[in-house]
């Protein structure tokens, strides 16, 4: 199971990021590390929501570089957790994802997060 981001034009939902991005979620580990929890609390994983589903852009922005700044200080140790399939990594995760996620908060501000 993979979780796919888009940012969508609050008026019309038309999605503003190229291809949206996606990963998977064998490193919500690693997110929940980083203070951000993969699922809603009323949902049981792996079928829960991101949390930063329908926020505005620039309300999820401080809690994505701040799950960035966390989980890049503690890379190593979140390393030795990667899964053993080789579906994910802390590297592809703050490269791949997470940063491209920020950026995409930063350029679209005024956008709402859509997880499907």
């Amino acid at each position: 199971m993979s979780y796919d981001v888009d940012l969508v034009c609050p008026c019309c939902g038309t999605a503003v990021t190229d291809d949206g991005l996606n990963y998977t979620w064998n490193m919500s580990y690693a997110i929940r590390h980083g203070g951000i929890e993969m699922y809603r609390r009323e949902d049981s994983p792996p079928h829960g929501r991101f949390v930063l589903d329908g926020a505005k852009a620039s309300d999820a922005l401080p809690a994505l570089l701040a799950c960035i700044e966390r989980i890049e200080a503690d890379a190593d140790a979140l390393r030795e957790q990667e899964p053993k399939n080789g579906w994910g990594s802390v590297d592809t995760l703050l490269a791949g994802f997470l940063r491209p996620i920020a950026a995409a908060c930063v350029e679209y501000p005024g956008c709402i997060v859509r997880v499907t």
